[in-house]
């Protein structure tokens, strides 16, 4: 009896040093005072409160820990616990990650976000890197594409022989060779050296992240070309979920349930405010010219872009993005030389969204045997089906945002 009542206080003395403990959390990105910094400092603010101060959140902004491959290795290896980055950067471990990429794929920088939100998709999406030791915790959409330049590009063809930086998937870089570009992925730290160097005529990426870095001391012009949007999360390292108690994992991922919500409405304030803070700091922005990027036009690239499915999965990512982002000549969201098909919609919602759903996921998901294009290419069904987590009920209406298009599409 006296050894039964000794061994069941040495157990609740255990757990209480367990959940006494502090639990650091080296949180690195390379930008700075954009949504994934302010996503950050949040997060921080909430897991402290939800642990009583037993997860230590640390901040590392500006590439501190490191460029992103190395960071990207470092929540792998366990050496780094928590990576805030764009899914692309993990395309290495599954190629499903660059699917958000395709230009003309989402009306809207909202559409990209519920999409990728949406019960069917998330879990699924946030867990492409499971098998590599990372779970995704929460992810939003950080906003458009725009064109950061040396000199001025006001006409698609403007990009012709020019040498653009871009995030890590064949995805964009195939997006820019249809105009006659040059992609080259860089790490984000390395671009503005690059530019001030003339080793890049340009870089692709937000607004929202080119503006506070201070892109336009160099790289003065934008064109605002909005062909696709850049989906961007909290990504941690398994292994280090795995040590924690119970708890704080919990809290972990019910607090990642609503950061998301709360971090595309910041991006949205961010990207408007840049767009005007941008020329008064002494650059230009440029809008495409020609037709406006209408719904009929988004839904015309939407169908063409379905068309480059089976040849994404079968390995010929060039002429899935030839085939995803060429709608009509002129439109913003579009590329040149290709007419696109007309296509019905009901009401103001593009051609099935549940379509754009499936899409997402048509590279991590394991089809049956009569799916030529998986079948053609079997290494990009990696998806591994995780224990990590049970997820929110579909998101309703955010709070002044509209369903569809804002201030900051």
């Amino acid at each position: 009896m006296k050894r039964t009542m000794l061994t069941a206080a040495a157990a609740v003395l255990a757990a209480t040093a367990a959940n006494a403990k502090t639990y650091d959390m080296k949180c690195g990105f390379v930008t700075v005072n954009d949504s994934q910094h302010r996503s950050a400092e949040i997060f921080k603010d909430k897991v402290g409160k939800a642990t009583g101060g037993a997860i230590d959140v640390r901040i590392f902004p500006l590439a501190q820990l490191g460029t992103i491959p190395r960071q990207v290795e470092g929540v792998q290896l366990g050496t780094q616990e928590c990576f805030i980055s764009p899914p692309g950067f993990f395309v290495g471990l599954n190629q499903a990650f660059q699917a958000p990429d395709a230009p003309a794929l989402f009306e809207s920088q909202m559409h990209q976000h519920r999409s990728l939100n949406h019960p069917t998709v998330r879990d699924k999406f946030l867990a492409l890197a499971s098998h590599a030791g990372i779970v995704g915790n929460y992810t939003w959409s950080a906003g458009a594409t725009a064109v950061a330049s040396r000199n001025p590009i006001k006409t698609l063809g403007d990009f012709n022989g020019r040498k653009i930086r871009v995030l890590a998937t064949k995805m964009e870089i195939a997006t820019l060779k249809t105009v006659g570009a040059t992609g080259i992925p860089m790490p984000y730290s390395e671009v503005l050296p690059a530019l001030q160097r003339k080793g890049i005529d340009g870089v692709r990426s937000g607004i929202i992240v080119m503006g506070p870095s201070k892109f336009y001391t160099v790289a003065k012009y934008i064109y605002n070309e909005k062909s696709a949007f850049i989906p961007s999360g909290m990504w941690l390292n398994r292994k280090w979920l795995d040590g924690l108690p119970k708890e704080h994992r919990a809290a972990i991922f019910e607090i990642g349930k609503e950061m998301g919500d709360i971090t595309v409405k910041i991006a949205i304030e961010i990207t408007a405010k840049w767009e005007k803070l941008w020329g008064e700091k002494g650059g230009t922005v440029t809008e495409p010219t020609g037709p406006s990027c209408s719904a009929a036009c988004a839904r015309s690239a939407r169908a063409e872009s379905f068309a480059g499915g089976a040849q994404f999965q079968a390995g010929r990512p060039a002429s899935a993005a030839s085939s995803r982002m060429r709608p009509m000549t002129g439109c913003i969201c579009s590329w040149p030389n290709v007419t696109a098909p007309s296509i019905t919609s009901s009401g103001s919602s593009f051609a099935s969204d549940s379509t754009i759903r499936t899409a997402l996921l048509v590279p991590a998901t394991t089809r049956s045997r009569s799916d030529s294009a998986s079948a053609a290419n079997p290494g990009l069904s990696r998806y591994r089906p995780s224990a990590y987590p049970t997820r929110a009920a579909p998101i309703g209406p955010l709070n002044g945002i509209p369903e569809q298009a804002t201030a900051a599409d």
